[in-house]
């Protein structure tokens, strides 16, 4: 019966050992873990960077947009700058009649669709 006593208070004695020895682990590595997280350089402070990164290229992008929207309505808005081509001269060789006329070619200012469609996008990203 003594050596009965003696195998279980040596079996106790050793779970309470590897109960320490777990708790010690499991603090060395949740104190790891906190540290990474919170720490200075850690997960919580490089998620706020990157979000404030985003925020700043989000900013800029709209600014460009809206840049570009201004920039293509002022071009819409300015009356084309075209030279006037001379007539070419008849020949009066030929006996066929003369072509009719093409109708002019659409100018950028004269598209009231396409200057709708800039105030619209210019009023979206705003």
């Amino acid at each position: 019966m003594n050596n009965l006593k003696k195998a279980f208070s040596r079996e106790s004695g050793i779970t309470l050992v590897a109960l320490v020895i777990t708790i010690i682990i499991l603090i060395i590595l949740s104190t790891i873990t906190l540290n990474m997280a919170f720490g200075e350089d850690g997960l919580i402070a490089k998620a706020q960077e990157a979000k404030k990164m985003t925020e700043q290229a989000m900013a800029d992008e709209a600014h460009a947009m809206n840049s570009l929207l201004d920039e293509y309505a002022n071009i819409m808005a300015e009356e084309p700058d075209i030279p006037d081509e001379p007539d070419p001269e008849p020949d009066t060789n030929t006996t066929e009649e003369p072509k009719p006329e093409p109708e002019p070619e659409p100018q950028p200012g004269d598209c009231r669709f396409v200057k709708h469609m800039s105030h619209f996008l210019r009023n979206y990203y705003r």
